[in-house]
């Protein structure tokens, strides 16, 4: 497994469905890595993921190229004010996985999550859902980004796109609460 985690020089610009960025990291970053490493150079086995407004970057990436990232995984998406009809115009995500994490207890961004989901569902997508009893905080993204790695790259390998689905596209594979005792 190779991960690269960016930090953004303009966090307002390239957060919010930027054309440069996409460009930044497909042109640039991924031909740098695919020399460097040894890496799958399938949809199937790659996946971009982000928390917040990170995840929407993730998404607009991933949405847009679906020729290189099969897997996207966000935790607490901030999509607005983009909408989520906006973020799914031109694009046909059923070719991909989607694992959406939601934050119960995220008053601003909280219905992003859930909106996204049933939006990618309903156009035919294969998505995992949950929501968790905790609020939109960096120690939450960072808390549960490696449960969203593991997702995303099983050690069974029932992660990738090629493996045994537990659910049929278009249909929400789990929609739980993860609240461990909380609230």
């Amino acid at each position: 497994l190779v991960a690269i985690f960016l930090d953004p020089v303009e966090r307002g610009l390239e957060y919010r469905a930027h054309a440069g960025y996409r460009r930044m990291i497909t042109e640039e970053l991924l031909p740098i890595v695919e020399r460097a490493y040894r890496v799958e150079r399938v949809p199937e086995r790659r996946a971009v993921a982000g928390c917040s407004r990170g995840g929407l970057a993730a998404l607009d990436l991933a949405l847009r190229r679906p020729d290189l990232f099969g897997q996207i995984g966000v935790i607490a998406p901030a999509l607005s004010p983009l909408t989520v009809t906006a973020l799914l115009t031109d694009t046909d995500p059923k070719t991909q996985r989607f694992f959406i994490l939601g934050l119960r207890y995220d008053m601003r961004f909280g219905a992003d999550a859930d909106t996204l989901a049933r939006a990618l569902a309903t156009g035919g997508a294969w998505v995992d859902y949950t929501v968790l009893s905790e609020g939109h905080t960096l120690a939450t993204w960072a808390g549960r980004f490696p449960e969203l790695l593991s997702m995303l790259f099983p050690a069974d390998g029932a992660g990738s796109l090629g493996s045994e689905s537990p659910a049929d596209p278009g249909t929400f594979l789990v929609a739980r609460d993860l609240s461990f005792g909380q609230g």
